[in-house]
């Protein structure tokens, strides 16, 4: 409801190719100066190339036109992105701490935790419990539980 609601006041239009539903209401360039300064193109009110004047380019995108050229202006500088502005050790180091943690974390599950989990299953297999865990004592068939707490 309220996508509809700010369409209708002409502040975004839905733009077709650009990101996917929510994020495809671009806004509407701001009119300054009385509506001539990133307003609406039209090619009908604008005044023609006079004469003498040697073309750029085909007079419709250049900078023959003022209004195309304000609104190519506008939509690359609605595109900028934000610089990182600060790339000291300390930030840097901040930055990458969940991926460092991340890391280690893989690192002992596959160098530790599987191997021993490995010896774990083997030790099982001959001896009906896992290497961590007391025997069976209650004459209940099978290895066990794997860890205390999965009792």
């Amino acid at each position: 409801m309220a996508l509809v609601r700010s369409a209708t006041r002409q502040k975004h239009w839905m733009a077709a190719g650009d990101k996917q539903y929510i994020g495809c209401w671009e806004p509407v360039p701001p009119t300054m100066a009385g509506g001539k300064a990133l307003g609406p193109v039209s090619y009908a009110a604008r005044t023609p190339v006079p004469k003498d004047y040697v073309l750029r380019g085909s007079g419709l995108h250049g900078p023959e036109n003022g209004e195309v050229m304000k609104l190519a202006l506008w939509n690359r500088l609605k595109q900028r992105r934000p610089q990182r502005a600060e790339t000291d050790l300390a930030v840097l180091k901040e930055f990458y701490r969940m991926e460092v943690a991340i890391v280690w974390w893989m690192f002992g599950l596959v160098f530790f935790m599987g191997p021993l989990n490995w010896w774990g299953k083997k030790y099982r297999m001959v001896h009906d419990h896992y290497p961590w865990m007391p025997k069976r004592h209650d004459g209940t068939p099978g290895v066990g539980p794997y860890i205390w707490f999965f009792e």
